[in-house]
Formats: structure tokens, sequence, C-alpha cells
């Protein structure tokens, strides 16, 4: 008798010890996969913000416009004030990204001190650090449509 109580016990033990560690292995799994989801979301977003700002950027340099406003980053304003940036540092195109924010940051403080030339100079510094960026993004979407 002792003994089918220590098999039942010892049993509900095991069995209760599997399932704990099967749950968090389970959760440890969903993290990191909505971690990966949400990552990849973000760089996604970064990419078509940098796209959305280099390309009209791109018209006014052809076109020798000086551009007279600032450039409004709002995703890449989420991302480091929120601090997610952190996450990216290992990333590959974290440093192309930093490079490019950096000149959008510099030209929004000096634009209203640049003369044309220095607009402009300043304008194709942001196109130059953005093209990797976007062919970068323009290659993968022809690979996804092959």
């Amino acid at each position: 008798m002792f003994f089918d109580v220590f098999i039942g016990i010892t049993s509900s033990a095991i069995g209760a010890f599997l399932g704990f560690v099967g749950a968090l292995y389970l959760q440890a799994r969903t993290e990191k996969h909505v971690k990966k989801c949400r990552d990849a979301l973000v760089l996604k977003n970064l990419k078509d913000e940098i796209s959305n700002i280099s390309l009209p950027l791109s018209e006014y340099l052809e076109k020798g416009i000086p551009l007279k406003h600032d450039i409004q980053t709002p995703n890449w304003d989420a991302v480091l004030y929120s601090g997610a940036i952190l996450e990216f540092i290992e990333n590959p195109v974290y440093a192309q990204t930093i490079s490019v924010y950096s000149n959008i940051k510099h030209f929004n403080g000096m634009k209203n001190s640049f003369n044309k030339e220095d607009n402009l100079i300043a304008i194709k510094d942001i196109v130059d650090a953005s093209e990797h960026i976007v062919h970068q993004e323009q290659i993968k979407e022809k690979r996804e449509y092959v």
C-alpha cells in the first residue's frame, strides 16, 4: 500500500514537473517568436520610412531645389524614444540606419543656416546614406515576387 501511494505521488510530481517545464519552454519559444516578428516589423517600418524620405529628396536634389522644412521621422522617433533601437545593435542594417537618421537630424537642426549649396549637399548626404538601405529593400522585394 505504501508503495502504491509512493508511485502515485511520484508520478504526479513528475507529471507536474514536466508540465511546468513544458509550459516554460513554450512560453520562451513564443516570446522569441513574438520578438522576432516585432523586430522584423520595426525594421521594415524604418526601411519604408527611409525609402519614403529618400525618393522625394532625390527629386529635390535633381531639380536643385533646397528643402526648407523639417524631415519628419515618426517611426525613428518612436524606436529611439522607446529604447527599442538597442535591440538592433547587432543587426547589419543598424550602422546604415544610424547614419541616415544622423544626417536627417543634422539637416533638421541646420537647414535654416544653410545656403542653397550647403542645403543640397546635406540632402545629397541623406540620399547617399539611404541608398544602400533602399536598394537592399528593392532587392528583397524583387526576390519575393520571383
